[in-house]
């Protein structure tokens, strides 16, 4: 059984369903999934929502309402965008007491693979697995500041592979507590700096491919060629620019392809429509072309990568075709005001 764990707020359960639903798209038919939610107020309707995620293939699902004040939970970090919500993170093995290993996710991911060989990985010697982050974001300085050895990485932990187990039996949590307290106004990213200071003597680093990240994509001179080279597994949209809220964000396409399946997908689209969408009411040319934008995205990757490959005539044919798509896209942003 693979357990994969979110904590999300009620306003955010639709994009979690959007994640869920590529998690259970792209796993193996051996593979069988728990998903263990932190939440803050009992909903049954989206509960109920997400329970037609089963449709896609079936799994078994734990719901934890921890909506009581916990001693931490008025921070001194940076990130006022990170709920308080996001401090259960730090009990996650007092919490799930039953649960040896478990993949903990942010919500605004989409997962293209099976998740089977990273629950796999051997975690006998660690408590996390993570992902680095290029250390143009995270310099040496801010490292310093935070007492991280200069010869440790700091990781991202929005994919954490965790070891609950060994939590347990060092007594992960009270320390992850006294470093909430000791670093206050010092870290910028709450729980996750504290799993890099707490951890950083037993986190294994995980490949670029499990948490392929905007710094990634926009800053290809700070990863390793490999890394580069490597299909993502995970697609992590770890920046204010969201696909759901914003026309042509990068890697957009590969969101609404997997939110087409989630229950949501009514929701997402009205959400995320009213501030865009222009005051009159639609004509059904523009209608259709709005419900097609996430299929031309997708067209539009694929003839860049085509012209960009070929030679020749081919090479021609797909230039044309990419350009031409690119246009129909801009017209449709531009009648949108986007």
């Amino acid at each position: 059984m693979i357990h994969i764990g979110f904590f999300v707020s009620n306003e955010y359960v639709k994009y979690m369903s959007v994640a869920m639903a590529s998690i259970l798209s792209n796993a193996s038919n051996e593979d069988g999934l728990a998903f263990h939610i932190i939440t803050n107020t009992e909903n049954k309707i989206n509960q109920e929502k997400i329970n037609q995620l089963k449709q896609i293939k079936d799994f078994k699902i734990e719901w934890k309402i921890l909506n009581q004040s916990i001693p931490f939970e008025i921070r001194k970090d940076t990130r006022k965008d990170i709920p308080a919500l996001a401090n259960y993170s730090l009990l996650i093995s007092s919490v799930f007491s039953n649960i040896d290993k478990i993949i903990w996710l942010d919500s605004d991911l989409i997962v293209l693979d099976s998740l089977a060989e990273l629950y796999n990985t051997n975690m006998r010697k660690y408590s996390i697995a993570a992902c680095p982050w290029p250390d143009v974001f995270q310099p040496d300085s801010y490292k310093q500041q935070i007492s991280i050895n200069q010869k440790n990485k700091y990781t991202n932990t929005g994919v954490l592979l965790a070891n609950l187990k060994k939590w347990r039996k060092d007594k992960a949590e009270e320390k992850l507590l006294k470093a909430a307290h000791d670093f206050s106004g010092i870290y910028k990213f709450h729980c996750q700096c504290l799993f890099n200071i707490v951890f950083q003597n037993s986190l294994l680093y995980l490949p670029q491919k499990w948490n392929y990240r905007p710094m990634i994509w926009l800053n290809p001179q700070q990863v390793s060629p490999a890394d580069l080279l490597t299909p993502p597994k995970i697609i992590h949209y770890a920046n204010p620019t969201k696909p759901w809220s914003e026309i042509g964000a990068e890697k957009s396409e590969y969101f609404w392809q997997y939110a087409r399946l989630s229950p949501f997908y009514e929701d997402i689209i009205y959400e995320n429509s009213r501030a865009k969408l222009p005051a009159f009411i639609p004509s059904k040319n523009l209608l259709r072309e709005i419900l097609s934008y996430p299929n031309k995205l997708k067209k539009l990757s694929n003839y860049k990568w085509k012209y960009r490959l070929s030679i020749g005539k081919t090479r021609k044919k797909y230039k044309q075709k990419y350009k031409s798509l690119k246009k129909q896209i801009n017209d449709l942003k531009r009648t949108l005001g986007a």
